[in-house]
């Protein structure tokens, strides 16, 4: 007798193996996951088991965003500085223009490109955080202008995510109320972190399951709440999750809940595994193609050149660069909402995955040889580093602003 059961044990068996040979050869975890999906896609097909693994991966983006909201610290913009947000956000808009142009260049439609083109705009949080955290260097200056410009790019893809609910009014009115909403949720999260769940958490810090429930219950209350305002249950989660951040119990809420939210997590890019697709058109080959050179050549080079034009020094700005030279899975949520309201084609999403997967693949490799390639290239790029004026060396470690 069928049993889904049967079709999920030969799924994590399938996650634990390529999961292991990942990791042996020095690759993301989040790899195996996406590949692992990919190959069990292929072993099952698109049955009962495909629509539940897709219904859990969407699931997995609540717990993702939520996650991502409970690591996110707003005490943490304050050491942030103008500088790395004036330069993240010159990246942005230059990253932008240069992925809407090529995508347009090849074939596809407005929508599309600018689809694609915030796809190509951030970088992956959680890769390289975890790359930055694994080598010990999160109190190097390169280490922590990467981490703030990873926070500036979340925030960033916040509220692209918080516009997309525009497009789901009709009428100007709505869209009028869309801020005015969005206001009311952000003063119900301050009002719950300020003057409600210290008190909560304070009795429930006595019991670990108490804690665990309430938690994921102040997660699944915003992911409710918010689309009564119009938002989208990624936007409630993540809020939720920055809600619980600035508690005084965050150490003790991530540390009950992060267990369960990695299940999520690795459901999600199981999810996105399953949805990767190698029969793609002509245009999309072409589209493949370069933004993996656009990705690797300029996409470096344009974070490299704002970081120096800020006045960070040379070594700084390189390894920062490349850190940030892939994709993230944020601009793949994006594009997942962009699917969900009919803004673009399914067929983006296959494209988005295989563009996410190799870059991470390849990026990870960057990061790792990092000290090697600026040995290789120092020389080169001392002969262009008379055109800036550095005012920030590895002295400042300590202190971001600018």
């Amino acid at each position: 007798m069928y049993s889904i059961i049967n079709d999920f044990a030969i799924m994590f068996l399938v996650v634990a193996a390529i999961s292991f040979f990942i990791k042996l050869i020095k690759q993301p975890i989040i790899l195996g996951y996406i590949i692992s999906g990919f190959i069990f896609s292929l072993l099952m097909g698109s049955g009962v088991a495909g629509d539940q693994i897709m219904s859990m991966a969407e699931l997995g983006i609540t717990f993702l965003l939520f996650l991502m909201g409970i690591e996110f610290s707003l005490s943490s913009l304050k050491y942030l500085g103008k500088d790395l947000f004036i330069a993240t956000t010159l990246q942005t808009i230059i990253l932008f223009f240069v992925a809407f142009v090529s995508a347009k260049l090849i074939g596809f439609n407005t929508n599309e490109s600018i689809y694609l083109a915030i796809l190509f705009m951030f970088s992956s949080t959680l890769l390289v955080a975890k790359w930055v955290e694994d080598k010990k260097e999160t109190s190097s200056l390169h280490g922590k202008i990467t981490l703030g410009i990873l926070v500036v790019q979340d925030i960033f893809a916040i509220l692209i995510l918080s516009i997309l609910n525009l497009f789901k009014e009709t009428g100007i009115e709505g869209i009028m109320l869309v801020p005015l909403k969005g206001f009311i949720l952000i003063a119900i999260a301050f009002i719950f972190a300020k003057y409600i769940l210290n008190t909560i958490f304070k009795f429930a810090l006595r019991y670990p399951e108490l804690m665990f429930v309430l938690s994921l219950g102040i997660c699944f209350l915003f992911v409710g709440i918010s689309p009564l305002l119009g938002y989208s249950t990624s936007i409630g989660a993540f809020i939720a999750g920055v809600t619980l951040a600035n508690t005084e119990y965050k150490n003790d809420i991530l540390s009950r809940l992060k267990p369960l939210i990695i299940f999520f997590n690795m459901l999600f890019f199981v999810g996105m595994g399953f949805q990767l697709d190698t029969d793609f058109a002509p245009h999309a080959v072409s589209l493949i193609t370069t933004f993996l050179v656009l990705c690797f050549i300029i996409k470096p080079i344009i974070v490299y050149l704002t970081l120096k034009l800020r006045g960070y020094d040379l070594r700084t700005s390189f390894k920062a660069a490349l850190n940030l030279s892939q994709f993230s899975e944020f601009g793949m949520i994006i594009i997942f909402a962009g699917i969900a309201i009919g803004l673009v084609p399914t067929e983006i999403g296959p494209i988005a995955i295989l563009l996410i997967v190799a870059t991470m693949a390849i990026s990870s490799y960057f990061i790792k040889y990092e000290s090697f390639l600026f040995g290789y290239c120092e020389n080169g790029l001392k002969k262009i580093d008379v055109l800036f004026k550095s005012k920030k060396n590895d002295e400042e470690s300590k202190n971001l602003k600018g």
